[in-house]
């Protein structure tokens, strides 16, 4: 008889349904202030396995716990130095940490992270590590990104919502970003410094058992300490890639506009670049500085480019993000330039708006007053006898978009999340277009409810339909696979049960195959998921992100209906996340906790995870604020620009005599890498319950939640302190869910999100090397 895993974690249930209220904690706009306390409870004293050393700890352990958190003592410290932190935790207690073997089990194409810890009296900032044996393992198809790790300033404040930020009871420094391999020079005596290892497998690598050899070395080079990983290969089974799957928004426009915008000018060295390297090297006539064609090549080979690596092929991110139209508020749309004889937009000078290849274009040359109609309520008919030959796409959209393509593709990206023409919420958002009367951008109407957002559409996608055609065609082999390898989905952000309905009947009746398009959402439980039936709202949008208060409820009938509807027509559900005051995503978390959310959600048989804004900078320092100032909601730390500060900035810009591009990176997160090995793990319970048939298997008979297979390094890490007042102004719907919720919360005997992301872990690593 066939075992499932589903079957198998019932017994696991019984605690993880209990501490998912930390990542459910968001449900309302409004919600009330919530904290979450730190604290190390250390290591149980061993003499068997204590070893004098010239640190008073090393040691390695599972990436999922943080073994290095510092409290500032100050509310706003100014610079990132950790001589003044004090360790928050029992730090003697790292003396006596366990050094027994520490092992990793991969498949095939997988990934994992570990750390080395040290803690040491001595001065650690010349301190090195290295891997003695890189190529061998690279050889076998085992590559390993490792380093020291910078810490990120997570603290309590409010964002543009009024609501606690992050839920940090405290202000603390967290390890999280990936630095040089050596300690950073502000780490003195008496501190913890974490060293960190990204370890993938690919296709081809070797099946066996393999050591990963690591040294310390000081300032002169001497090694001072040793020691070696375990790391098992096994191919017994065939792990399923397509069933869990994690989106991060990766929004190009915040990565030009850290490094650039400045009193919203155009940068100085893309006019001498423009001048002297572009309009030389290119076959485009267009002589304008607001060129998108020049535009996109220079923020893609200075900036682009390196992070869409890094996502692609370091996190695995499948999914590019881009927007189809502008989607600017009324008091942004004057900050927009145009050339009208080259019909090229200036994309520099909007703050907070998703970069977009399209423009939309009015021909009003004269009729000044037309533009207004734009935002009346007119009936359908007399709208579009207006405008139906009125409106067209601007000279370099597609030129434009086709760029964006190649590279999406080049990184490695397999879906592009095209943002659709309606940008906010309700019928009256508003989609800017460029109006020759007016020489200036108006304001349109642009959802689906309306006229003007049913011709703006359906243009847009005639238009779609035509060029790709043509590309398919045509004779550019290059551009015809980036069309061909990258899935173009309409993606409605938020929008109301009516837009979303309205656009899946659109997009269905446009393209019932899937041939050209595809349809994904992202709504509220209460606007989508109200549940209306799912075959006249969404059967079209192949993935669906549900922000869903509680995801982990199996009791929620109308989520759970809409899930078994959706996966019995072949659809994709999930969840996501806004970033702000959910434990799941605060910078101070242990990194494990996006493993628990993935693990919670496979539960429900919808394991997808999207999750908002990775990289939406503090502008003074992006790796010192865990809050959203001067910038939209969203989760900020996924990733971290390698330079900042503005000694950077004009390193960045100081073009050489040559006019050669000085590159900027992106650096991913601890917490980004996590969440593809969760990914991995993920998918490896999905091949396990399709593949595993023996019903003594290890996983069944160790799934006790009283069981752990491995030395336990660490107990659990937070006091979730959740009290009644927790929850004060949560709308009265939801009040019933809320006290079966506070009394599980309350619950001391309780295991948190990190011991059960290890059992489950032990357990599927236990099963997938014995078969």
């Amino acid at each position: 008889m066939k075992v499932k895993i589903w079957g198998v974690f019932v017994s696991l249930a019984l605690f993880v349904i209990g501490v998912l209220g930390a990542v459910s904690v968001y449900l309302t706009r409004n919600s009330s202030i919530y904290n979450r306390d730190y604290y190390l409870t250390g290591f149980k004293h061993d003499s068997d396995l204590y070893q004098t050393n010239q640190f008073d700890a090393s040691f390695v352990a599972s990436a999922v716990d943080n073994y290095a958190i510092y409290e500032t003592g100050g509310q706003d410290p100014t610079t990132n130095d950790i001589n003044n932190y004090e360790f928050y935790g029992d730090v003697e207690s790292y003396d006596y940490a366990p050094k027994t073997k520490f092992n990793l089990e991969l498949w095939e194409n997988d990934a994992n992270l570990f750390q080395w810890v040290i803690k040491s009296k001595m001065d650690l900032k010349n301190l090195k590590v290295a891997v003695t044996n890189q190529e061998e393992l690279s050889a076998a198809g085992i590559s390993i990104r490792y380093g020291f790790v910078d810490f990120a300033y997570a603290h309590q404040d409010t964002n543009n919502m009024s609501a606690i930020d992050n839920a940090v009871s405290g202000y603390y420094l967290v390890p999280d970003i990936f630095s040089e391999r050596k300690a950073q020079e502000k780490l003195v005596t008496d501190k913890v410094a974490p060293i960190y290892f990204y370890v993938q497998t690919n296709e081809a690598t070797e099946v066996g058992s393999y050591e990963i050899n690591l040294t310390l070395t000081n300032d002169e080079g001497v090694a001072i300490d040793a020691t070696s990983i375990g790391v098992n290969v096994s191919n017994n089974y065939q792990l399923a890639t397509n069933w869990s799957d994690v989106n991060i928004f990766n929004g190009l426009d915040n990565i030009s506009y850290y490094y650039n915008i400045r009193k919203n000018e155009v940068p100085a060295d893309f006019k001498d670049w423009f001048q002297n390297v572009y309009l030389k090297n290119s076959n485009d006539s267009n002589k304008s500085l607001y060129n998108e064609l020049a535009f996109f090549e220079y923020n893609n080979e200075k900036y682009w480019k390196t992070m869409n690596d890094e996502m692609a092929n370091m996190v695995e991110q499948q999914w590019a993000f881009l927007a189809i139209g502008d989607n600017a508020e009324v008091r942004d749309i004057g900050l927009i330039q145009f050339d009208e004889e080259n019909e090229s937009k200036d994309q520099w000078n909007v703050m907070n708006r998703a970069i977009t290849p399209f423009t939309f274009i009015l021909e009003d040359r004269n009729d000044k007053k037309l533009s207004e109609k734009l935002t009346q309520d007119l009936p359908e008919d007399e709208f579009m006898s207006l405008f139906k030959d009125k409106i067209r796409l601007g000279k370099y959209s597609w030129s434009s978009f086709d760029l964006y393509m190649k590279s999406f593709a080049e990184a490695g990206f397999k879906k592009l999340q095209l943002s659709g023409i309606q940008g906010d919420w309700g019928p009256t958002t508003l989609t800017s277009m460029y109006s020759y009367a007016n020489k200036a951008f108006v304001p349109s109407y642009s959802g689906p409810e309306k006229a003007q957002g049913k011709l703006l559409l359906n243009l847009w996608l005639d238009e779609f339909k035509k060029h790709v055609d043509q590309v398919r065609a045509g004779s550019d082999e290059t551009l015809k696979a980036a069309y061909n390898e990258v899935k173009i989905y309409y993606y409605d952000d938020e929008k109301s049960w009516g837009t979303v309905k309205m656009d899946n009947n659109i997009l269905k009746a446009f393209d019932p195959k899937h041939e050209y398009i595809h349809y994904a959402i992202a709504d509220w439980e209460n606007d989508v998921v109200g549940y209306e039936d799912v075959v006249d709202t969404t059967d079209y949008a192949e993935y669906a992100w549900i922000y869903n208060y509680d995801f982990y409820n199996e009791d929620n009938e109308n989520y759970m209906n809409f899930v078994n509807k959706r996966n019995k027509l072949g659809l994709r559900t999930g969840w996501y996340s806004l970033g702000c005051n959910e434990t799941n995503n605060f910078v101070g978390a242990d990194i494990g906790i996006g493993d628990y959310s993935l693990f919670a959600l496979s539960l429900t048989n919808s394991p997808l995870y999207c999750n908002y804004s990775n990289n939406e900078w503090y502008r003074k320092n992006p790796n010192w604020s865990s809050n959203f100032i001067n910038c939209r909601p969203g989760e900020t730390m996924y990733a971290y620009p390698e330079l900042n500060g503005m000694n950077e900035y004009q390193k960045i810009h100081a073009v050489q005599d040559d006019h050669s591009l000085v590159q900027a990176k992106q650096i991913v997160s601890l917490r980004s890498l996590e969440l593809n090995v969760g990914t991995k793990y993920t998918n490896k319970i999905k091949t396990l319950e399709d593949t595993i048939d023996d019903e003594t298997t290890y996983l069944k008979n160790n799934i006790s939640t009283s069981n752990k297979i491995s030395n336990t390094s660490s107990a659990e890490k937070f006091n979730l302190n959740y009290t009644s007042k927790t929850f004060t102004g949560v709308a009265s719907g939801y009040k019933d869910q809320l006290s079966i919720l506070i009394d599980r919360l309350s619950n001391k005997d309780v295991r948190d999100e990190i011991t059960a992301v290890k059992n489950i872990r032990n357990l599927i690593d236990l099963v997938g090397s014995t078969k």
